[in-house]
């Protein structure tokens, strides 16, 4: 990239030997201008907004200073580069002052002046890229925010959450649910562009704290109304359906008020079902709320299991553990399928911020993915869609693990000292290794190829054996002596693991 100089000069013989003598490419930047004086430079200054500012100090009509005051305060990014025949030191403190980056005494030669625009484009060049930075991870943020936040709604609509996991939910992510009554509106649009719907409801709406609007879809919008009296909601609700009937090719449907936070998700189907049949793939199912309540909810544990611990080869068994509460008769709706898409997304997301490393690629393609989610049709479709970057995410995963082998033996030996305290548990060896639980829980059955807790109740029940039959103590000490506080406990532990009580274990030993 070249920056921008802009040079003024009221010496019209080193005006031109400045632009001619210096090699602008090689310092990064374009002569864009030249002025032989303040008050000329200024308006040309404030209309191309140069990088970089060379000016003479002592000129007629404005001088240096001052111009160098007042590009300052319009362009505070502005450098400035000082010539100046005066080496006193009051000219250089009020140059400081001005924040002039950089004063040079005449006569300067090119390779003086050229050596301070590398300087100074090497700096530019570094602010630039760090604000790239952070404004990329600005965009990060809010892209992520956004998907949360639509990935919440979408449980509301569906009822995927009870009521309490909303509420912990949606706090998360600084959406108030909570109030005394509550509304739905859906509002359909039958154009192929909707942007106009989003400045009515935007209009309509504002920031106003008791609604709640949001894309269930391209074509389809939902209105979530709050108030504490009754009275007050409705009236809201019908002056916000006439303002959205008056508008071309829009349905719009309104529900009776509830006083529950989780009708909400039956009252959006009451309503989306009776604005009838929708043209494109976005229609939602009648039977879509009932797949989503109780044990028709993807296997989000199961999937979860498989990135910590699985192998590439088990990908096609992982999804289809995943999805196996969902495969219906019935076919997928499109709010199911964009519902389970944006679920295994997050996962994803989660999973490889727990890894950490140098993971930013991956966040980038997930965040890119979960735009995608409504032109997915069927389950295939989405774990073809995902495949690669779960792929690339069990790579990801692997490298690490491969990379903390030292960790996981100073786990293990820390284990294999202290599994007989009942206080063991995850996060102290997890804390001893200074690893967080997740990430340490991930890698360690990666590593062993077994959970923490499938490592523990291991060692637990060797001891166990051995003390069974080595010593006269009893199955109650045994179960002291290997950590288990309850004997019962013990009892269920040794029998599921050996296949015997403790007392036949020591017969037949």
């Amino acid at each position: 990239m070249l920056y921008s100089v802009f040079l003024v000069e009221d010496e019209m013989m080193t005006r031109e030997g400045i632009r001619e003598s210096i090699d602008w490419a090689a310092a990064q930047c374009r002569f864009c201008g030249e002025a032989s004086d303040g008050e000329l430079a200024l308006p040309l200054i404030l209309e191309r907004r140069p990088d970089i500012v060379i000016t003479d100090i002592q000129m007629p009509f404005m001088d240096g200073l001052q111009l160098c005051r007042l590009v300052k305060s319009a362009l505070p990014e502005t450098k400035v580069i000082i010539l100046s025949g005066h080496d006193e030191f009051k000219y250089a403190q009020t140059a400081i002052q001005l924040g002039v980056h950089e004063y040079l005494l005449k006569p300067v030669s090119p390779h003086e002046l050229l050596n301070s625009l590398q300087n100074i484009t090497r700096q530019l060049s570094a602010a630039r890229q760090e604000t790239e930075q952070l404004n990329r991870m600005q965009r990060q943020v809010a892209a992520h925010r956004t998907m949360l936040r639509e990935h919440c709604m979408a449980n509301l609509l569906i009822g995927a959450l009870s009521p309490t996991e909303l509420i912990k939910y949606s706090r998360e992510l600084d959406l108030d649910l909570l109030a005394r009554w509550y509304q739905v509106l859906v509002v359909r649009s039958t154009a192929t562009n909707g942007n106009s719907l989003d400045s009515v409801l935007a209009d309509a709406l504002g920031d106003d704290p008791q609604a709640i609007w949001f894309h269930k879809d391209h074509a389809t919008i939902v209105c979530i109304l709050k108030h504490a009296e009754l009275e007050q909601l409705e009236q809201r609700g019908q002056r916000l359906e006439q303002l959205l009937q008056q508008q071309a090719q829009v349905q719009v449907g309104r529900s009776q008020p509830t006083e529950r936070l989780g009708g909400i998700a039956a009252l959006f189907q009451q309503v989306h079902d009776s604005l009838g049949p929708q043209t494109t793939a976005q229609t939602m199912q009648p039977n879509d709320a009932r797949r989503c309540n109780g044990l028709a909810k993807p296997n989000t544990s199961a999937f979860t299991q498989f990135l910590r611990s699985g192998s590439a080869s088990e990908l096609n068994n992982a999804f289809a553990a995943y999805l196996a509460p969902l495969q219906h008769d019935a076919p997928p709706s499109a709010q199911q399928l964009s519902y389970i898409f944006t679920d295994l997304i997050l996962t994803l997301a989660s999973f490889v911020r727990d890894i950490g490393g140098e993971n930013q690629a991956l966040l980038d393609e997930l965040a890119q993915l979960e735009g995608q989610g409504q032109q997915l049709r069927s389950f295939t479709q989405i774990t073809e869609q995902l495949q690669p970057t779960v792929l690339r995410a069990l790579h990801h995963r692997d490298l690490h693990v491969h990379g903390h082998s030292s960790l996981i033996n100073k786990a293990r030996s820390y284990i294999d000292a202290h599994y007989a305290d009942p206080s063991l548990s995850l996060s102290k060896v997890a804390a001893h290794v200074m690893l967080s639980p997740s990430y340490f829980s991930m890698l360690f059955s990666r590593a062993m190829g077994e959970t923490f807790i499938e490592y523990v109740t291991k060692r637990k029940i060797q001891r166990a054996k051995q003390l069974l039959q080595t010593t006269t103590l009893t199955s109650s000490e045994v179960a002291y002596q290997v950590g288990y506080d309850n004997p019962r406990y013990f009892y269920a532990v040794f029998r599921k693991v050996v296949g015997h009580s403790p007392n036949k274990f020591r017969q037949l030993a």
